[in-house]
């Protein structure tokens, strides 16, 4: 009954050794039903790549024939996990049935993986076949299942825009350097293997709520911690129900972090449901109810800017909405995303009062302008998103785009380093999907790998490479790298990660068999060039295309890399006849993955971080920082394009400190000497950059150096200074005093004293009288109490470090002496909202405060820090609010009645909504 119609019954799925097995029961199959048998179905001249997987999609039915010879059997591997793939996506309409031939699923765990929990036939005579056909044949009573058809909303430029949104931006941005790093050709079949949805895992960031009730004094908790009010907000949720929360967000992450995946998992997301073929894999989240049938449109900011609304001239004030929402209509236009623009630009507006739409910008940071550019345009945008006050709206950016101007309306979140529970769920999701790509390091199972990989992190002595796998990036590549070479090629540090992928990917196709299955392509021989050259080339590359991107807007074309700065950074190393622009592009798209191919025919790199790690190299490698002095004129004029390839330079080579000279380049004075009314925002970026490069060396280097220790000391007086002082705003202030708290906070009253190794308390005494008045009126009637000096205060909270010296004295945190009165209240030590050494200590209960003062009194008595009799308690709420208003009853703060934003890092809220009661007591718990 074999038919021409593209619909079939049944697919066979085997090895080459098992051809006469499936040929005997396609035979029997035949008569009854339509099926699919590669030697039989295909005809002469018939494109097999694209037949085979055409033929695959549109049967109701894989038989997967699996015998031990399909350890071999590459592209029998590869259709297996196609099929796996489609009985996910079309759970009702394909099904998957493994047919064992005389053997058993723990002898083919490494080919099999994904099968074992399929109810299978096992075919132990194969000579008889008879009951086989009939359990298939019985299959086929079972009715098919209605196709789902489009949700009736849509109308037809929805639906074409919805699947376009789905076919573009389904793989992982670095789908292609992964596939690289296959053993063989990738066949069609295996192109869409590592889509974002088969390896997407849970992403969290800050909530906004708990920051808000941290800022009033109130604990936080995440989903792992216990608090005494269960109605505190959790401080990790997902984007979703920031979304759900707030409607407008601005996602921050570091680079490699997951915003751009995130942004487009969301997208494809919603797009299936859309248009009603969305199916969820256990591990994804629910849609939050208020987000469903929210119509996404996802933009990349930069392209956008460049095609649709580049001014001729610096921006030099902000657009107005309509002008700005006239810009987006025309590049949804102009980019094929919408086919009928009238009725969808119509649509959009009149879509407050019908289907709300989620906006998904990706990449403000991207868009290469001026600091004062960039904040007119995120004035622009927050101006555009009032016209839309019903539509969800995300943006995406790394910090540096997002220190200066916030966007009014917006609520910022922060992407957060992945989870233990995530990290492992994609190693297990990665190991099983590229299991039929890459030849494994031993004849272990995908599941043995993952949990080998796993096993590995756990392990102290490799906590290196345990917080490198808190980036999605990295984590990415170093799972590749596992799944394909085992341990000998994990890395240290995330300069070494970049090294190992690209020395893999440069020189892989060299060990890669042509088409033909004979020759061998070597890349160095076909370009006459070495190996060494070809590596610096490509970091000559990076760094003129780092350095170029610098320009003025309106100098620049548009891509990424330009065929004149392959030209001038591969000349040097190829004889001119042999220097063909489109070879060099063609190696390193196709052969390297090193650049992505665009639609408007230009490169860019595969990732922004890899155009930053050869940027780096060039300059660790190929010139001295002192020699560069472009270099210095492009970071001062641009310190947050530069702040990743520097902090990237000084960690090349790696394992060693920072590059003395780097300190040279960036710190040739001591702050002492810099004018701090002068202080502009590259001198604040020289310290963090510094800062970064010997956090990730660590300690045990810096000891080992007296020369960098001078400039360590340095650093540290760079940052103290710049924390102190009115130079910085809140976000600057912020990220410069956690960065000292890592490296080593001296200021007093933040850490440990040397000597007796308890809290260094810097005390301020209030003598009697001193004030205006000892009567003290508490808010909300909390009524009227008489301040009785002298004593002291604290002058700084109770940092994280001093608190960890009660939680570590083996007579401290669990030592029933201090619980005394409250035994049944004690509880585990919880992690606080900052875990930064010179942070303040939260999440914890007026006991245990009470608990650490009782501790800390008879210490600092046995120490002799104090006098016998002395207590250290917790202040009175009329002397906290007695000490810092200095007796003044009127006041809202401490220093008066005005807001002041550099006085203290809190958020600006109105004073009114200041709850100064429940501030005061928690504070001081």
């Amino acid at each position: 009954m074999n038919t021409n119609n593209d619909n079939y019954d049944f697919f066979i799925i085997h090895a080459s050794a098992d051809k006469d097995f499936a040929k005997r029961l396609y035979t029997l199959l035949d008569c009854n039903s339509r099926i699919f048998l590669d030697k039989q179905s295909l005809k002469l001249g018939d494109e097999w790549d694209q037949e085979i997987p055409h033929a695959l999609a549109n049967s109701r039915i894989s038989l997967i024939l699996l015998s031990t010879q399909i350890e071999e059997a590459y592209y029998a591997r590869a259709e297996i996990q196609r099929a796996i793939a489609l009985s996910r996506d079309k759970k009702q309409q394909h099904r998957v049935v493994p047919i064992l031939i005389n053997t058993d699923f723990e002898a083919i765990a490494a080919s099999a993986y994904g099968l074992e929990l399929k109810h299978s036939i096992n075919v132990e005579n194969p000579d008889d076949l008879t009951d086989l056909v009939n359990q298939l044949l019985n299959l086929l009573k079972i009715p098919d299942q209605p196709t789902p058809k489009p949700h009736p909303k849509l109308i037809p430029w929805q639906s074409s825009y919805l699947n376009r949104l789905i076919d573009t931006k389904s793989d992982m941005p670095i789908t292609q350097l992964l596939q690289t790093l296959e053993d063989k050709p990738t066949p069609h079949i295996l192109q869409h293997t590592l889509a974002i949805r088969n390896l997407f895992v849970p992403l969290t960031v800050t909530n906004p709520q708990a920051r808000q009730a941290h800022s009033m004094g109130l604990a936080s908790k995440t989903d792992t911690q216990t608090s005494l009010d269960e109605n505190t907000p959790p401080a990790e949720i997902s984007v979703w129900q920031a979304l759900a929360q707030h409607q407008h967000l601005a996602v921050v992450g570091d680079p490699g972090s997951g915003k751009s995946t995130l942004l487009r998992y969301l997208a494809i997301r919603h797009a299936a449901e859309s248009l009603s073929t969305d199916r969820t894999y256990e591990h994804e989240e629910t849609v939050p109810e208020a987000l469903i049938g929210a119509f996404p449109i996802f933009i990349e900011l930069k392209p956008f800017y460049e095609q649709s609304l580049c001014p001729e001239a610096p921006l030099t004030k902000k657009y107005q909405p309509l002008h700005l929402q006239n810009a987006l209509y025309a590049y949804l236009q102009e980019s094929c995303l919408f086919t009928e623009t009238q009725s969808a630009q119509q649509w959009i507006e009149k879509s407050d009062n019908t289907t709300p739409i989620l906006w998904l910008l990706d990449g403000l940071d991207e868009i290469h302008i001026t600091q004062t550019e960039r904040n007119f345009l995120i004035e622009s945008f927050a101006d555009w998103a009032k016209l839309h006050k019903k539509h969800w709206i995300c943006f995406s950016t790394r910090p540096y785009a997002y220190s200066g101007k916030t966007l009014p309306g917006f609520h910022r979140v922060d992407l957060l380093p992945l989870a233990h529970e995530s990290i492992e769920l994609f190693i297990n999701l990665f190991s099983a999907l590229m299991a039929t790509a890459l030849n494994p390091i031993s004849s272990q199972s995908p599941k043995q790998i993952a949990q080998a990989l796993c096993s590995l992190l756990k392990k102290t002595e490799r906590k290196d490479l345990a917080d490198l796998c808190q980036n999605p990036l990295l984590l990415t590549l170093t799972t590749a790298l596992y799944c394909r070479f085992g341990e000998e090629k994990l890395p240290k540090d995330r300069a070494e990660l970049y090294s190992q992928c690209l020395d893999i990917l440069l020189l892989r196709w060299q060990e890669k068999l042509s088409k033909t299955g004979e020759a061998k392509y070597n890349i160095t021989e076909d370009l006459v060039i070495s190996e060494a050259n070809l590596h610096q080339a490509l970091d000559h590359l990076g760094f003129l295309a780092h350095l170029n991107l610098t320009e003025e807007i309106q100098t620049r074309e548009l891509g990424d890399i330009q065929d004149s700065w392959i030209e001038t950074s591969f000349a040097p190393h190829l004889d001119k006849k042999d220097l063909n622009i489109k070879k060099l592009f063609h190696y390193l798209n196709q052969k390297a993955g090193l650049l992505n191919a665009r639609d408007d025919g230009r490169y860019a790199f595969v990732h922004r971080s890899f155009r930053e790690f050869l940027a780096a190299r060039f300059i660790q490698k190929d010139a001295k920082f002192a020699d560069i002095k472009s270099l210095k004129i492009a970071f001062d004029s641009d310190p947050y394009w530069w702040r990743e390839v520097l902090a990237l330079a000084a960690r090349i080579p790696s394992g060693q400190q920072v590059d003395l000279s780097l300190y040279h380049l960036l710190m040739p004075h001591g702050l002492s000497e810099v004018d701090l009314a002068t202080v502009k925002t590259h001198h604040w970026q020289q310290a963090i950059v510094l800062a970064n490069a010997e956090l990730e060396g660590g300690s045990e280097i810096l000891e080992q150096d007296s020369a960098q220790q001078v400039w360590h000391e340095r650093l540290i007086h760079w940052l103290v200074r710049l924390v102190e002082q009115d130079t910085l705003n809140p976000q600057e202030r912020a990220e410069a005093g956690s960065l000292l708290g890592r490296l080593g906070d001296p200021r007093p009253g933040i850490g440990i004293d040397s000597k007796t190794k308890l809290p260094d308390i810097s005390w301020v005494e209030f003598e009697e009288g001193e004030f205006n008045s000892c009567k003290v009126d508490l808010k909300s009637d909390g009524g009227s109490f008489t301040v009785q000096p002298p004593f002291k205060l604290s002058r700084f909270l109770v940092t994280n470090a001093q608190f960890k010296s009660f939680i570590q004295d083996p007579e401290g945190h669990q030592n029933k002496l201090w619980w005394q009165g409250f035994e049944n209240k004690y509880q585990e030590p919880q992690k606080s909202w900052c875990s930064e050494p010179n942070h303040p200590k939260t999440n914890i209960s007026w006991h245990e405060a009470l608990a650490f003062c009782r501790w800390l009194t008879t210490r600092g008595i046995e120490k002799e820090l104090w006098l016998p009799g002395t207590e250290i308690r917790l202040p009175y709420e009329w002397e906290w609010q007695w000490a810092a208003t200095e007796g003044d009853p009127i006041r809202q703060y401490p220093w008066g009645q005005d807001y002041l934003s550099s006085y203290a890092n809190i958020a600006a809220i109105q004073s009114s909504n200041i709850n100064r009661s429940r501030n005061h007591l928690n504070s001081n718990s």
